[in-house]
């Protein structure tokens, strides 16, 4: 899929999280990365943090609770740490996350935008690109969660995060109102060279 997404999606993505406890950084302007403000960072952490907290209190969705018609759409956030192998300093970055989900024939989406944070030298970095899962599935192995590769490419003025893997989720409450997600078997090239890379993430209706 291409690496970039439109600055009009990313408007409508950003729109739809900002009712939710989602990122507090309004991404509808021309310039599509550049630092940002310690105070940003913190901010960021912050609704991160507590939008997790809310959705992970709730139990996940009882067997045999979760809909088996019609589609749902979950606003959140996603959170990504990349680890390079040459030093011991990482870069922790937070986005948006949609996702929807057609409990009719059982797929299940996601698209991860404006992705911002603190890059391997502790400055405060916004994001271009996305991530995303094209062809997850619900209730592939658990009736009450969904698993499908993602994959995509983040960049910034001095480097680009190339990612991919598998995210596997469960639905939250019954009947579902949220989701979980995090991230299996992940890898990322960070400007061609190997690294580690762990998502999570978290949304809500």
């Amino acid at each position: 899929m291409p690496p970039f997404k439109s600055f009009i999606t990313s408007a409508l993505f950003g729109s739809m999280v900002a009712g939710c406890g989602g990122n507090p950084f309004d991404f509808t302007d021309d310039a599509p990365f550049g630092p940002i403000s310690d105070d940003q960072v913190a901010s960021l952490s912050a609704s991160y943090d507590t939008l997790s907290a809310s959705i992970l209190d709730l139990s996940p969705t009882a067997v045999g609770g979760l809909d088996t018609a019609g589609d749902a759409t979950f606003s959140g956030m996603a959170s990504l740490t990349v680890s390079p192998e040459a030093g011991s300093d990482s870069m922790t970055l937070i986005g948006d996350a949609v996702l929807i989900a057609d409990f009719d024939t059982r797929a299940i989406t996601a698209n991860m935008i404006n992705f911002a944070g603190t890059d391997m030298n502790g400055m405060g970095q916004r994001l271009d690109g996305s991530l995303s899962m094209d062809a997850g599935t619900i209730g592939l192995s658990d009736p009450n969660g969904f698993a499908g590769a993602f994959q995509g490419t983040l960049v910034a003025e001095d480097f680009e995060i190339v990612a991919d893997g598998v995210m596997e989720g469960t639905f939250r409450s019954t009947p579902a109102t949220a989701l979980s997600f995090t991230g299996l078997d992940d890898t990322a090239q960070l400007n061609g060279e190997r690294a580690s890379l762990s998502l999570t993430g978290i949304a809500q209706e």
